[in-house]
């Protein structure tokens, strides 16, 4: 399996694994995670509309980063400013995973020749090392939220995770 120098989260695998009691496989996984600024005041944003939210700054396994968004960056419509900063932190960076669920920064990403994976794609992860015994509760809880996964993402992971009858 690679093994990443850099692991940078965005704001929606983070907050998807806080929902799902989760967030400590992060750690398990990818040992320190690195966060944009923006991200921290995305989930501040979150928290103060009575969201569960962890509290980055008192993770000992966060490092929170200010980043520099390139303008060819800047100019993409519709980009958030989550994906843009941990993007921005990958092309600064050799590598790196990118943990992204937002489908237009996946894309940008791949553009730019960085690798990702998002929550269900974390969740995998954990299921292989067995952090977690199953995945299905899982991800009936995040179809249940709203994060975004058909029907058709969830019987591919199950089978791959080895979930299916």
């Amino acid at each position: 399996m690679h093994e990443y120098t850099l692991i940078i989260s965005d704001t929606s695998p983070r907050f998807c694994l806080e929902q799902l009691n989760q967030i400590e496989l992060l750690p398990k996984l990818y040992g320190k995670v690195m966060v944009p600024t923006v991200v921290v005041a995305e989930l501040a944003a979150g928290a103060e509309l009575g969201e569960r939210i962890p509290d980055l700054a008192q993770l000992t396994w966060v490092t929170i980063r200010t980043v520099n968004v390139p303008n060819s960056l800047r100019s993409i419509k519709d980009l958030g400013k989550g994906e843009m900063e941990a993007i921005a932190l990958g092309l600064e960076s050799t590598n790196s995973l990118l943990l992204l669920d937002d489908r237009l920064g996946r894309q940008v990403a791949a553009q730019n020749g960085l690798t990702f994976t998002g929550t269900v794609g974390v969740l995998l992860r954990a299921k292989a090392n067995g952090l977690i015994p199953l995945l299905a509760p899982l991800l009936e809880q995040l179809k249940d939220s709203r994060f975004r996964i058909s029907d058709q993402v969830i019987r591919d992971t199950l089978e791959l995770a080895g979930e299916t009858n």
